[in-house]
């Protein structure tokens, strides 16, 4: 069996023969020989002391409710194994689309920020030639240096959740396929 669909599928037929009537033929030959000990009954048994039964069993269900019932808990279990596995297939189909639309919210911000780093720098820049003959305080630099560094960790920090979300989505997708190749195909 490879998978849950099939093995249902085999549940139900299993039900269906049940639920037939069974006739069995028998024949059989039986040498017997009576004695007080093991070795008497033995020695008689050469004598020509033979039995033969022939018969014929059949086996049926007087009502169906029975069969029927058997019949319905194996198509019931069939229809749920169906409903998981599509349920899983969409829970899987979202996460992956959940985290390709996280890569590409990502490499947004990404841009963003890498635009907000440069106009931070060339203010930067700006700002280090007017701390240099005075025009500024010392704090008002050192506020414009902590939000240049600020926009360069976000930058950081956006990169390496990129390459962890993307990681994560290879190994989805890739641990995916095979669970659809092995399990639900």
């Amino acid at each position: 069996m490879q998978n849950n669909s099939e093995l249902f599928n085999e549940l139900v037929s299993v039900e269906n023969e049940k639920a037939k009537s069974h006739v069995d033929f028998f024949v059989s030959l039986k040498s017997f020989g009576r004695g007080d000990d093991l070795s008497n009954s033995i020695s008689e048994n050469t004598q020509d002391k033979y039995e033969v039964f022939a018969g014929i069993t059949w086996d049926f269900d007087l009502g169906t409710k029975r069969n029927d019932s058997a019949k319905a808990t194996a198509m019931s279990r069939k229809r749920q194994a169906d409903y998981r596995r599509d349920k899983t297939k969409l829970q899987l189909v979202k996460g992956v689309k959940t985290l390709k639309e996280k890569v590409m919210s990502n490499k947004e911000q990404i841009v963003f920020l890498e635009k907000m780093k440069k106009q931070q720098f060339s203010i930067l820049k700006a700002e280090k030639k007017r701390f240099k003959n005075g025009r500024i305080t010392t704090l008002d630099y050192v506020k414009l240096q902590e939000a240049f560094d600020r926009s360069s960790l976000q930058v950081i920090a956006l990169n390496y959740l990129n390459e962890i979300t993307a990681l994560n989505l290879y190994f989805t997708v890739g641990k995916t396929d095979e669970y659809l190749k092995t399990y639900m195909e």
